[in-house]
């Protein structure tokens, strides 16, 4: 889908993702009230829940991407050559 229409891209978005995100946060929702919110699992069910209107953004708008593998990608190669070039310059940080 990337590099499609925007129309074009909510379209089938509409037709093949939604259903499946409708049916997921209904899932979600039906499975959060049966687990402990304080536990690791309610938590990550109640993180989820709080922020579906951000996660459903992507069916409505065939400009934005699902994921953000494009930006994540453009970024790494300057954080890891940060992260290398940590104690560049000082004596015992190249022994280490």
């Amino acid at each position: 889908m990337r590099g499609c229409d925007p129309d074009h891209r909510r379209a089938v978005r509409q037709n093949l993702s939604r259903p499946l995100v409708d049916a997921f946060f209904t899932w979600l929702t039906a499975q959060a009230v049966r687990v402990s919110r304080k536990s690791d699992l309610g938590e990550a069910m109640a993180y989820m829940l709080k922020r579906q209107t951000g996660f459903r953004l992507f069916l409505d708008d065939g400009r934005v991407d699902i994921d953000s593998n494009l930006v994540e990608n453009a970024i790494r190669s300057p954080a890891i050559n940060r992260r290398n070039a940590l104690f560049a310059g000082h004596d015992e940080g190249g022994r280490n």
